[in-house]
């Protein structure tokens, strides 16, 4: 019945919409870096490490690890999206990881030998916008928390 579907997405938690675009938005990100064009330096693509490296839209140093780890991290929010207290906990845990993912681009240093992601500038600047992204959602989208139960009127089925 078509009244019983909208019922139903009414009722879904905002954290499950945040976490799904979230998901779809990492998988594209970690499946552009193997894609040539929107891969500069393409030829320059390695495993890991430091050093001068490929380039996502001329600008992301990538390497085939942190691609996999887009990719990996993409599929894992799309997997939480059906249940709503691990979306809202994997916003946090992933925010969480991407701040200190700055913490180390700037401790680090671009290519000093502790720089074994291989991160540039505007990788540190991504994750610093990515973790509050991530937290700022968490706690926005989980301002609704997650019903455990209908919230349906008595009689209403």
């Amino acid at each position: 019945m078509p009244g019983e579907t909208e019922s139903r997405s009414e009722r879904r938690p905002p954290v499950q919409y945040v976490v799904f675009g979230t998901g779809l938005v990492l998988l594209l990100v970690g499946l552009l870096g193997f894609v040539p064009g929107a891969t500069t330096d393409y030829h320059m693509l390695r495993l890991a490490g430091r050093g001068p490296s490929a380039l996502l839209f001329d600008t992301f140093s990538v390497t085939i690890v942190r691609n996999l780890l887009f990719v990996v991290l993409g599929v894992v929010f799309l997997a939480v999206t059906r249940t709503p207290p691990l979306a809202h906990g994997l916003l946090i845990a992933a925010g969480l990881v991407y701040l200190l993912l700055y913490g180390y681009g700037l401790l680090a240093g671009r290519g000093a030998d502790a720089n074994l992601l291989g991160l540039n500038d505007p990788d540190n600047w991504m994750h610093l916008a990515i973790a509050m992204v991530l937290l700022a959602s968490a706690f926005l989208a989980g301002q609704k928390r997650h019903p455990t139960h209908s919230t349906s009127p008595p009689g209403d089925v």
